[in-house]
């Protein structure tokens, strides 16, 4: 702690630039010592597990867990060292950046590998209940062609309703547990939409035909001012601006 505040108070001596970047960095290369030592093998593992059983999601749980505080840590270690962002120690954040990318990559990892993990528990469980309805199905139809038989043995009209009124009850099974607990964290699985678009095209024909609402309009005005240039769209004032396109193209002065 000491040694972080006599750190970030050197940028207020009399020390030359060259000689506060390198206090810096190498109170930097130590701490990130043990990260550079355990991430490639903790990097492989995030890659290869494969969640078969409650101790797979547990170990995936910690891991992640794990990877989730080492970023927070880092974070605010790197507050304490660098303090807010100067020009001279862009290097130095660098090095920062490349840790904070590879522990995210194995928290995504781990995240990655418990949702295929839900997922696949939520099919088998979805293939025992269509397993179970289609049994059920098979014993609906020969219960109600036993009534449907009776009845025109024994000519009961009473049974041939009872046949009609034969139904498979709803079968639903439990769903896979969301959660996993351990005693380093959890992590808790929630499902969501992701919409994606897939025919550019398409949509623009529902917002033209009024299907859909502008809500789903983001217009790049960086490639609208590229593409008014490459094709030699004339501007007008801001008094006056020439309309094209529902765009307005006007010029104005840019000062640097």
């Amino acid at each position: 702690m000491e040694e972080s505040k006599s750190i970030v108070l050197s940028y207020e001596t009399g020390l030359v630039p060259a000689s506060k970047k390198q206090l810096v960095m190498s109170a930097v290369e130590r701490y990130l010592d043990e990260f550079y030592v355990e991430l490639p093998q903790r990097l492989t593992e995030s890659e290869l597990l494969v969640i078969n059983n409650q101790a797979d999601r547990e170990l995936a749980t910690i891991r992640r867990g794990e990877a989730a505080l080492a970023l927070t840590e880092i974070a605010k270690k790197r507050k304490l060292l660098l303090g807010p962002p100067k020009k001279d120690i862009v290097e130095i954040e660098a090095m920062f950046n490349k840790i904070q990318k590879q522990i995210t990559t194995i928290k995504e990892n781990y995240n990655t590998e418990i949702g295929r993990d839900y997922m696949e528990q939520r099919r088998i469980v979805a293939e025992a209940e269509a397993k179970l309805r289609a049994e059920a199905e098979k014993q609906r139809l020969q219960a109600q062609e036993a009534l449907i038989s009776q009845a025109l043995d024994q000519n009961d009209e009473k049974l041939l309703v009872e046949a009609d009124n034969v139904f498979v009850p709803e079968i639903k099974l439990a769903e896979p547990e969301r959660s996993t607990k351990t005693d380093a964290g959890s992590t808790n699985v929630r499902m969501d939409l992701v919409v994606e678009v897939v025919d550019k095209m398409e949509l623009v024909k529902c917002l033209a035909s009024a299907n859909l609402n502008l809500g789903f309009v983001e217009v790049d005005l960086s490639y609208a001012k590229k593409y008014a240039k490459m094709m030699g769209w004339k501007p007008g004032t801001i008094e006056k601006p020439n309309i094209m396109f529902g765009l307005s193209i006007i010029e104005a002065p840019v000062v640097k």
